[in-house]
């Protein structure tokens, strides 16, 4: 990392007044010429391309020992998807003459949207050891300006950029028709892995495809972030023989050599054997030899004997069982139709009702394991319902430009482009790493800008 290429601010919050001894307000000591304590902020790249990792570099600079130990406050790092990496040791460096003890924390900082994006200043906070205030340490915060992403990308390109490479394997070399087979799609590199969209499959006529997951794996990274992503369908054959799942394809943005790439994999053989589950019965080839037919009776035996006359009785009773029978599927049939008619009622209802509908989605209870994909399900399918088309699937770039084509103000689009982003991150997080106060905040968070979002359309 060049120092030229590095912003760094710096703010110093114990004074120091024409080289005299202070005490401050804050009862901390401090030598003539240099501060006790300081923190300053940096980043490695201040005009990255859109979805491209930069470091940001937070070094704590002291020269004592701190009366109790300090915490950062919680940084949002607004318009970023970030994830921590690997921590060095603390070092020594000489500033004026004075020894400082130098604490770092890297954070890999990867830009959600083009523009001019300030980092918020960072705040270290001492606690105090007695009944003073607490000295608070901030840096100034950082400018950066997101370049977008050149124009023209390939058809099949949804958001990597970083340098990949991909794999394409099935869980078994032979299967037999209408047998469970799992398909897997892996995706390799250094760049935004955690929110990699799932390839597009080619055209897969004799397959059925079932269900899918995503695994993710990046492991704690020192300098750049790197790992996999792994893409996994249940899939059934439909055709016995000899098949193979052709090339599948995926496109990233490189930014060291500024170009797009499209890499496939490597086409998979499969030998399918027909489904044998029901054998045919063998045929039968000895002689069928004929026999004489019997007489046993001399008369047809009835069951029982037929009545001498008729009862009006008897036909009223036959007769209402009779309609009952036939109106009771009749009014079945016409209660279904009728809730077809209210489950599928018009475009314009559904659009008026998808507020209301999504904040009582919101409101019920779910259990935690799901709470995110649920969450992210009823924000994704009011968003649908309002814009009267499917967004899911969409890049963020794609849902930003259908909300910018209706106007609406861009402090909340940025919030639907954000909250997206954390489910995003959270749904594909290690089991346990969120609790259920962070799953509260979320549909709480879905709650407002739901309400916020109904509000804008009806002013548009």
């Amino acid at each position: 990392m060049e120092s030229s290429r590095l912003i760094k601010t710096t703010i110093i919050i114990i004074a120091v007044s024409l080289g005299t001894f202070l005490v401050p307000l804050t009862g901390f000591a401090q030598r003539s010429g240099a501060p006790d304590f300081f923190i300053e902020a940096e980043i490695d790249n201040p005009s990255p391309y859109l979805g491209q990792q930069i470091t940001y570099t937070l070094s704590r600079y002291q020269a004592v020992d701190f009366p109790n130990p300090p915490y950062y406050e919680d940084h949002p790092f607004i318009g970023f998807w970030h994830t921590f990496l690997i921590q060095r040791p603390p070092f020594t460096t000489i500033i004026d003459g004075r020894e400082y003890r130098v604490h770092q924390t890297h954070i890999a900082l990867f830009p959600t949207r083009p523009g001019t994006t300030v980092l918020d200043p960072a705040r270290l906070v001492i606690p105090s050891d007695g009944p003073e205030a607490d000295l608070v340490l901030e840096s100034l915060p950082i400018r950066v300006i997101v370049r977008s992403l050149p124009d023209d990308p390939p058809p099949n390109f949804k958001g990597a950029v970083g340098q990949f490479e991909i794999l394409a394997r099935l869980n078994e070399t032979q299967g037999k028709m209408n047998q469970l087979m799992s398909l897997t799609v892996e995706i390799r590199g250094a760049g935004n892995i955690e929110t990699l969209i799932e390839p597009t499959l080619p055209n897969l006529p004799n397959w059925r495809l079932l269900e899918s997951e995503v695994k993710t794996d990046v492991p704690l990274s020192r300098e750049v972030v790197q790992g996999s992503r792994q893409f996994i369908w249940t899939v059934t054959p439909r055709k016995a023989g000899q098949q193979e799942i052709p090339p599948i394809s995926f496109s990233y943005y490189d930014p060291q050599d500024q170009a797009y790439h499209t890499i496939s994999s490597e086409p998979i053989p499969v030998t399918i054997l027909p489904d044998e589950s029901e054998p045919p019965r063998p045929i039968d080839s000895s002689p069928v030899f004929k026999q004489e037919v019997q007489r046993l009776g001399g008369d047809i035996r009835h069951i029982k004997p037929a009545p001498a006359e008729l009862h009006l009785g008897n036909i009223a009773i036959d007769l209402i069982g009779y309609l009952s029978c036939a109106i009771i599927p009749l009014l079945a049939m016409g209660g279904a139709w009728f809730w077809q008619r209210r489950r599928h009622r018009s475009p314009e209802a559904r659009r008026r009702q998808a507020g209301q509908t999504a904040k009582k989605m919101l409101s019920a209870r779910h259990p935690h394991a799901d709470s995110v994909v649920i969450v992210r399900r009823i924000l994704l399918n009011y968003l649908s319902e309002r814009l009267e088309r499917s967004v899911t699937g969409l890049t963020l770039e794609q849902l930003d430009g259908l909300l910018q084509e209706i106007k609406v103000a861009p402090g909340l689009i940025e919030r639907v482009r954000e909250l997206l982003v954390q489910l995003e991150i959270d749904r594909f997080a290690p089991p346990g790493a969120a609790g259920p106060a962070s799953s509260q905040s979320l549909r709480q968070s879905a709650y407002r800008l739901i309400e916020d979002l109904e509000d804008e359309f009806r002013r548009l």
